[in-house]
């Protein structure tokens, strides 16, 4: 797998997490949408791995071709889930609408998620999400489709950490 990035686990979006950073690892395996497939990891410090990763000892791994310092701030979004943002959407001008989605669909922080397809949240209650990379607006390839959007969700307790990605 390869090093992408780490993120800090902000105590003010996620008041009940044990763990304060957390490093994402991607296969270049087609398949790595699965969320417990074992080509993503979520690693989470402090924290434990996974029963689905398998690891290996190693000083230095693959990652990006360079380094890059960003900072994504959480923004304010009026929306409490999905279905009230297609809600709102769906009662407004088509150009007003596209303006929204592109807000919606950027790389951030927190915030409601933007699906390309189905909502897919994690099965289990009490997820929430960290981050959402949109591969269109990152100044690196990701070796997935250009068009997808990667989500990483965290458990309530800061635990556990899952990614997996969509594209159209």
């Amino acid at each position: 797998m390869t090093f992408i990035c780490q993120v800090v686990i902000e105590q003010t979006l996620f008041p009940h997490a044990k763990g304060k950073m957390a490093y994402i690892f991607m296969s270049d395996q087609f398949k790595s949408y699965d969320e417990e497939g074992g080509e993503n990891a979520v690693i989470i410090q402090p924290g434990s791995l996974p029963s689905f990763i398998k690891s290996s000892p190693e000083k230095m791994g693959p990652t990006i071709s360079e380094e890059f310092n960003t900072q994504y701030y959480p923004g304010s979004e009026p929306f409490d889930s999905q279905d009230s943002m297609h809600d709102y959407l769906e009662s407004l001008p088509e150009e007003e609408e596209n303006a929204y989605l592109n807000h919606f669909a950027r790389t951030k922080m927190g915030g409601t998620p933007f699906y390309i397809q189905d909502e897919q949240l994690p099965r289990r209650k009490g997820w929430e999400p960290l981050l959402q990379i949109n591969c269109e607006m990152i100044p690196f390839n990701m070796n997935i489709a250009s068009d997808a959007i990667i989500y990483i969700v965290i458990n309530q307790a800061g635990t556990e950490g899952r990614l997996y990605w969509q594209c159209s």
